[in-house]
């Protein structure tokens, strides 16, 4: 080991999809230059032989940590898991990433590593997302919601009548600029801070199943008077939610969603019961919107037939 080297803990969680996270570990976390990586693979209580078969693939690999949960806590508790246990690995930062990554700059760690040294009460550093081969301006990073925000974001028709407001929440994005944008949150399947900034912000909050992980570590962010930076002449390949879409019904996904904003307004602003009701209102009306146009595609696939 080369301890002149940055010296960066990865966690990934893992949940079903294990041969994404094999992949990922050897065709682009291994093949990073200039860094000493110590890797954690947090399965997440997996129904499927994920556990059994990344230990097999990884067994004897100095480096690389395979850990079970108990139970599938959700995104924020896997990560904790990991981030606890890199601790005690001497490690200088921690990336956070998802496990269906590509990374096609082998420098791309000690570029972030270099870039976060020199920003101003940095908490988090984030390249820009790719996907398909399109930059998501929209997955990278975005501003802290208001409550209209999150009215208007939570059905079909209002993101229509709303889509001038909604906009306002989202950063204007030049990819391959060097000049980093100072950001509220950055995206929660590719991030990287140092070790002490997870404990100064008491790392994730684990009360979230999936969802606004991302924006409560961006209040939590702000809380501390710390930035976030998305380094737009950086970026990873994102392949988007494949394993939540192949697991979640729509009306599931918008479930949790629910529940996760409910949870943000109530507990960290004291959010009133009226607003908590016209969420939840609003959420029946988004599976409404939804069984409308699941309806409309089944009979345009007749027609096509």
């Amino acid at each position: 080991m080369n301890r002149t080297r940055p010296r960066l803990g990865v966690v990934i969680v893992n949940y079903l999809n294990y041969s994404d996270t094999i992949n990922y570990i050897n065709n682009s976390i291994l093949l990073q230059e200039d860094i000493d990586p110590e890797i954690v693979i947090v399965d997440n209580a997996s129904p499927n032989d994920s556990f059994r078969l990344l230990e097999e693939s990884f067994r004897g690999r100095t480096g690389i940590n395979v850990l079970k949960s108990s139970e599938n806590g959700g995104y924020a508790a896997g990560n904790n898991i990991g981030i606890r246990f890199l601790e005690n690995k001497e490690c200088d930062f921690i990336l956070i990433s998802n496990g269906d990554i590509f990374l096609d700059d082998k420098y791309l760690l000690i570029k972030m590593i270099q870039k976060y040294n020199k920003f101003e009460k940095v908490a988090f550093v984030s390249p820009v997302m790719v996907v398909n081969d399109h930059a998501r301006s929209e997955f990278s990073a975005w501003k802290l919601p208001s409550k209209l925000k999150d009215i208007l974001s939570s059905t079909f028709l209002l993101r229509i009548l709303g889509s001038t407001y909604l906009a306002r929440y989202y950063y204007k994005i030049e990819t391959g600029n060097d000049i980093s944008l100072k950001v509220d949150c950055v995206g929660g399947s590719f991030f990287l801070g140092a070790v002490d900034i997870f404990r100064k912000i008491n790392y994730f909050d684990e009360n979230t199943f999936l969802y606004y992980e991302e924006t409560i570590l961006g209040l939590k962010v702000r809380n501390n008077s710390l930035n976030n930076y998305l380094i737009q002449d950086l970026k990873y390949s994102h392949l988007q939610a494949h394993t939540i879409n192949a697991i979640f019904s729509p009306a599931k996904k918008y479930r949790m969603l629910l529940n996760s904003k409910l949870y943000y307004w109530k507990t960290y602003f004291g959010a009133g019961k009226i607003f908590l009701i016209t969420m939840k209102f609003l959420y029946i009306i988004l599976v409404a919107e939804q069984c409308c146009i699941s309806v409309v595609k089944k009979f345009q696939q007749k027609d096509h037939k």
